[in-house]
């Protein structure tokens, strides 16, 4: 009959339970989630000295991409075109003038999560990078 060395039974059993730990913890899976967006701008623009002016209303259409590798945690990325400007109201004139800038807005920020299962919100902050590719 063999004798059993002490201290390799517990170097034994505490790399058993270490696995069975190991096990038990449970990992955030990352998420990747792809949207679109789409909606109505409205939009003026303050001059000095001012003009009397009325709402100038465009289009901002794009798409989303959200990358989450925390449970609260996440980064969003944006490819959106927007326009906006500005209307001029002429009082007793036949004629009027608007001005249309179309943009091309690129939004990278970070998503941060909170809440529980009844209430949830999220804060999105960071940079935004926009091109003028036309006007009217």
């Amino acid at each position: 009959m063999k004798k059993i060395n002490i201290k390799s039974l517990i170097i034994t059993l505490s790399c058993c339970l270490s696995i069975f730990a190991l096990k038990a913890q449970t990992l955030y899976e990352s998420r990747i989630s792809i949207g679109g967006k789409a909606g109505a701008a409205m939009s003026k623009v303050m001059f000095s000295p001012s003009v009397p002016q009325s709402m100038f209303t465009g289009y901002t259409a794009g798409i989303a991409f959200r990358y989450a590798e925390e449970k609260n945690f996440g980064l969003l990325a944006e490819l959106n075109i927007s326009q906006t400007g500005w209307k001029e109201d002429f009082e007793d004139a036949p004629f009027s003038y608007s001005r249309c800038l179309t943009y091309l807005r690129i939004p990278i920020m970070t998503h941060i999560s909170f809440g529980n299962h009844k209430v949830k919100g999220f804060f999105n902050a960071g940079p935004e990078v926009g091109y003028l590719i036309g006007e009217s």
